[in-house]
């Protein structure tokens, strides 16, 4: 793969983080293998507080710009300004990209099968735009191209710490006293209208199977992996009882299914 000049990754990275409503700023800065990537009014951050789960998000994506495995050398975030030191190594990291028409073709929902979206959301009132940024209940709502679920699941990256991560973001949006019926529709309402697919709940006698018709597809060669969207979904069931976990998770044609059990 080419390698791509370092104003144009500064360019891409700026464009694709704050396009999605993510922080307000983002600028880097390279001196020999090092690289500086500070952020300003960073919303998962803001909501969360310090967390693993954005510099992995953010390194996924810098391995694939520079074709090289990056180590996180230093970490510093707070709910103003963050800042992430990463190191180029000698690695190799290189991933071709799916097809466009492969991808569109792979991310549309038949019509039949629609319902709310995220504009229909919009319209009425249940989300709300300030700015370039989607909120919910005056919570930020995080909008990520899919490729970053795969690339994030496929490398490993912080998975064990996202359905904390997921739980807390969550309790500050959820009420508390919501029944477990309300607040497992408020979560296949807000999927289907972040345009991750249709979700079906099935409550069984150990505990919840979900299911996900037109999943979000990425735009990597590579598989698709789930467990980042199986993690972010685990993470928000705790708040129905905290022992669950994953027990097995499929995937079918245009379709994965999550078996959720105590």
């Amino acid at each position: 793969m080419k390698k791509k000049p370092f104003f144009t990754i500064n360019k891409i990275m700026k464009e694709v983080w704050t396009s999605y409503g993510i922080l307000d700023d983002l600028y880097l800065e390279k001196h020999n293998k090092i690289i500086t990537l500070k952020t300003e009014n960073e919303g998962v951050t803001r909501v969360i507080g310090p967390n693993n789960l954005i510099p992995g998000a953010y390194r996924g994506v810098l391995n694939i710009l520079f074709n090289s495995d990056l180590d996180v050398i230093d970490v510093y975030q707070n709910k103003d300004l963050c800042e992430y030191t990463y190191k180029i190594t000698r690695r190799p990291f290189d991933i071709d990209g799916r097809d466009r028409t492969e991808y569109l073709s792979l991310n549309a929902i038949p019509k039949k099968a629609k319902g709310y979206d995220i504009k229909n959301s919009i319209r009425t009132g249940i989300f709300t735009i300030k700015g370039n940024k989607i909120y919910f209940r005056e919570k930020l709502l995080p909008i990520f191209e899919p490729t970053i679920f795969h690339i994030i699941g496929n490398n490993n990256l912080c998975l064990n710490e996202l359905p904390i991560i997921a739980n807390k973001y969550f309790l500050k949006m959820i009420h508390p006293d919501s029944s477990s019926f309300e607040k497992l529709n408020l979560l296949k309402n807000l999927f289907q209208a972040m345009g991750l697919g249709i979700m079906n709940i099935v409550i069984t006698t150990d505990g919840i199977i979900i299911e996900i018709n037109y999943p979000p597809y990425g735009l990597q060669s590579e598989r698709d992996n789930w467990n980042v969207i199986s993690n972010v979904i685990l993470g928000y069931v705790w708040m129905i009882n905290r022992d669950f976990r994953i027990l097995n998770m499929h995937e079918y044609n245009r379709k994965i299914s999550i078996h959720i059990t105590t």
